[in-house]
């Protein structure tokens, strides 16, 4: 299985001003930046069959700091308990067990 690396440089050619979404598959690999240019655009990542949401690869301590921060800095919500709620819905949506 050939896999493609989205860069920030790239990432505009799966992305148009109406998506709302994009879906990746295990044959895509995101790098960091192409996830900010989407978050900036507001762009929801859904994963695709992956192992990522079988949560083999993912550091759930990251995901949760960087969920927060993404709260914090991106939409002024500092409301702990609001965050404490969208955090435990991002964990659920990704099938994460903290």
């Amino acid at each position: 299985m050939k896999k493609k690396l989205y860069t920030k440089n790239n990432i505009i050619d799966l992305i148009n001003d109406n998506l709302d979404f994009i879906e990746v598959t295990d044959e895509m690999i995101l790098t960091p930046s192409a996830l900010d240019v989407l978050a900036e655009k507001n762009v929801i990542v859904r994963y695709r069959n992956s192992s990522v949401l079988k949560g083999s690869n993912l550091n759930v301590e990251d995901t949760i700091r960087r969920v927060i921060k993404i709260l914090k800095d991106k939409h002024n919500i500092v409301d702990d308990l609001l965050i404490k709620k969208v955090v435990i819905e991002v964990l659920k949506e990704l099938k994460i067990d903290k």
